[in-house]
């Protein structure tokens, strides 16, 4: 079973168990960064590439319970596919 011809992704998660994802999508783009040093940037790909390039990844993402972004760093990684990414298609 050839899996390979569906795009997957190395994702930052966090203790919460949160990843980035589509959903941290805020609405100028992906907030990243540490607190006081954060930075929107539109494309996921873009956004995935700056977390990697952290000493520790930060990202901001939705509450699951109050759904209002807040900040998460990266625990581990981990592959995830476009589609449990949310993504739909790579961009």
């Amino acid at each position: 079973q050839d899996v390979s011809d569906e795009q997957r992704y190395l994702v930052p998660k966090a203790k919460d168990g949160s990843v980035f994802d589509g959903k941290c999508r805020l609405g100028k783009g992906f907030k990243v960064g540490k607190k006081g040093d954060e930075k929107y940037i539109e494309s996921f790909e873009e956004a995935l590439s700056a977390l990697r390039d952290m000493p520790k990844a930060y990202w901001r993402r939705p509450s699951p319970t109050s759904g209002v972004p807040g900040i998460v760093s990266a625990a581990t990684w981990v592959h995830r596919s476009v589609d449990e990414l949310g993504l739909g298609s790579a961009e």
